[in-house]
């Protein structure tokens, strides 16, 4: 676990470099999905490539990683980038449902923790406090499956599907 959590850790901080903007929501659904994958997501293969092709329909096709690894195994594949090197929205549902995570709540929280190690360094764009305010909230819920920040979709605009990509 320990190496997991030092792989996850420079992931993170990998994160933070590249997306400068990412909140403490950006930071957590980032640590839900390297546990859970996208899971919550798939409520039927069918419904899953309809939101695919739709969403592929509107993202230009871009140069750039297709994969963005995101720890245990697990990965951001972009749509832009899949469209330009010519996959298709079927070929990408088929990775994204068959994407089964095997993380805990355990591994979660070590991840959270982790998240505000690295705030307190001052690793973050982020507050102590707004970190901490977030963290009470979310934990009080459950943890769950989280949207990106407001912030993040502006100047991200990611397009995206969460799939197995094995190490």
């Amino acid at each position: 676990m320990e190496n997991e959590l030092l792989r996850f850790k420079e992931i993170l901080l990998a994160h933070l470099v590249r997306y400068p903007l990412m909140s403490p929501e950006d930071c957590a659904k980032l640590v839900y999905q390297s546990e859970f994958a996208g899971e919550h997501m798939i409520a039927s293969a069918e419904e899953s490539l309809k939101c695919i092709e739709r969403e592929m329909g509107e993202v230009p096709a871009e140069r750039g990683e297709i994969y963005e690894s995101i720890g245990s195994g697990i990965a951001r594949l972009h749509l832009g980038p899949a469209k330009a090197a010519g996959m298709t929205a079927m070929e990408i549902n088929r990775l994204f449902i068959s994407g089964k995570a095997t993380g805990s709540k355990e591994k979660q929280e070590q991840k959270l923790d982790l998240m505000e190690h690295l705030c307190r360094e001052g690793k973050t764009a982020f507050s102590r406090e707004e970190l901490s305010e977030f963290l009470i909230k979310y934990r009080a819920e459950g943890c769950p499956p989280l949207r990106h920040s407001e912030r993040f979709r502006q100047a991200y605009e990611p397009h995206y599907r969460v799939v197995r990509k094995e190490r």
